[in-house]
């Protein structure tokens, strides 16, 4: 499943590149119908895929039961999702490609919902490697497509097209994985489980409201208040930040069995191993973004062009983003493993809230910096309010403490790139030298707290 996420953010990007090699205004179209595209496929069940995970996971007798009632509640809340992207794209005030790109979309919203279904059963029953080698193989299909229709000399609203004929084909695969488990019992419509099932879905639909407004706000709004080129820009920017989440997602969706685990014995032991991991993300995080933040410019010219040299600025300030984000998610994962999901729910409805506000009145006035401004700082209350709320519940946690040491090695290493000034292969040398020097010499790798880390890794990659 990691491998999998790996491989669809790799081809997004190489489709990504194509199309940013043709014109940025094409290129902001298009991000902003995949941000859709993306934002949709979290609806169908409403953030109950993780109950259908728990439920067939504990007992895997009513699989049938659960991929149909499962089915039957998706299927309803996507076609009122396709109502509203039909009405988005007629009165939404977004460009004639967006308005078209998101009619077409939601002729996709009905195959979406059965291969969510199918993706949250098919992990449920132990065959997450099977989901894994689906979804890379639509992610693969998808881009050799899109790169074909462009060298066709076709445009974006073809690619959207595939995009959802593909989806709609991969159900054959998902059904064909599925099929031996579907085997036992009857499809029979219970009345009575299907209520049970919808009376449990409210606490997950909140959580998952605010993480995807908090997720795709900077992405929606931009193009909806500056418009494509705009949205291009920005979009180039974010496309690092994409690929620098990628590690710290996968570390910290593994780490819940031993947060839980951990939670289990006591919460000063969760709040320890909590230490361990952001010590983990921070200090390698944070190097990969001062080395982003040093080469920025020369990064986005040598892998986009000079017509993207609007970015910049707008990477330099959106890069910092993945650090807040990478401790935010340790910290998520901790709390929904000591059971305190109405703590989640409270941080990501306030961070959410507060970054729709910054980011409506910043980019009224910045543009795409305004958005990477906006988003930046909405993060960083939404980690603030989540550390503020995980102290009610772990008493002793205190993330400054892992964090100072790298913050201070990575303030080291900026400042000795911008005195030297020099060839920018040459800065992140000496800025990756730096930094590990830096990291030894403020003790921040000490021998007990290395084997520790290293226990820790060692943990989450066996998983």
């Amino acid at each position: 499943m990691t491998l999998a996420r790996v491989l669809s953010s790799v081809c997004s990007f190489a489709l990504f590149w194509f199309i940013a090699q043709k014109s940025v205004r094409d290129l902001g179209a298009f991000r902003t119908i995949l941000v859709f595209f993306l934002f949709t496929e979290f609806l169908p069940l409403l953030g109950a895929n993780q109950l259908v995970i728990r439920e067939v996971s504990i007992s895997r007798n009513p699989v049938k039961k659960y991929l149909m009632h499962s089915f039957i509640f998706s299927l309803p809340v996507s076609l009122v999702v396709s109502s509203a992207l039909v009405l988005l794209g007629m009165y939404g005030k977004y460009s004639l490609t967006i308005s078209k790109g998101l009619i077409i979309l939601s002729f996709g919203m009905p195959a979406t919902s059965m291969v969510t279904c199918a993706q949250s059963v098919l992990i449920g029953v132990g065959r997450g490697d099977l989901f894994g080698i689906i979804q890379s193989l639509e992610a693969v299909v998808r881009t050799l497509t899109g790169i074909f229709l462009l060298f066709l000399g076709h445009g974006i609203l073809s690619i959207v097209v595939s995009f959802v004929l593909i989806r709609w084909s991969i159900i054959i695969f998902y059904w064909l994985s599925l099929n031996t488990h579907l085997k036992p019992g009857k499809w029979n419509i219970d009345l009575g489980f299907f209520k049970e099932f919808v009376w449990e879905v409210p606490p997950f639909a909140g959580i998952l409201l605010c993480y995807v407004v908090l997720r795709f706000a900077p992405q929606i709004m931009l193009p909806w208040m500056k418009g494509e080129v705009a949205a291009g820009h920005f979009a180039v920017a974010f496309q690092f930040l994409d690929l620098a989440l990628l590690a710290p997602t996968a570390f910290a969706v593994n780490l819940m069995p031993l947060f839980a685990q951990r939670a289990q014995v006591s919460i000063s032991s969760l709040v320890d191993i909590s230490h361990q991991a952001i010590k983990i993300v921070s200090l390698i995080i944070l190097a990969g973004v001062a080395t982003v933040f040093i080469v920025a410019q020369p990064l986005v010219l040598t892998v986009f062009g000079g017509k993207y040299i609007q970015s910049v600025p707008v990477l330099k300030v959106l890069i910092w983003v993945a650090i807040i984000l990478s401790i935010d998610q340790v910290l998520a994962m901790a709390t929904i493993a000591s059971k305190n999901q109405i703590y989640d729910l409270l941080t990501l409805c306030i961070g959410g809230f507060v970054t729709v506000i910054l980011l409506y009145f910043l980019i009224s006035q910045k543009g795409a910096l305004g958005a990477a401004e906006g988003y930046l700082l909405g993060t960083s209350v939404l980690l603030i309010c989540r550390v503020f709320l995980a102290k009610k519940f772990m008493p002793g946690l205190n993330p400054v403490l892992q964090l100072w040491r790298p913050i201070l090695a990575v303030t080291i290493v900026i400042c000795i790139g911008h005195i030297l000034n020099c060839y920018w292969l040459l800065s992140l040398l000496v800025g990756i030298g730096t930094y590990v020097l830096s990291v030894f010499v403020l003790g921040a790798l000490k021998g007990s707290e290395r084997i520790a880390m290293k226990r820790l890794l060692c943990s989450t990659v066996e998983r």
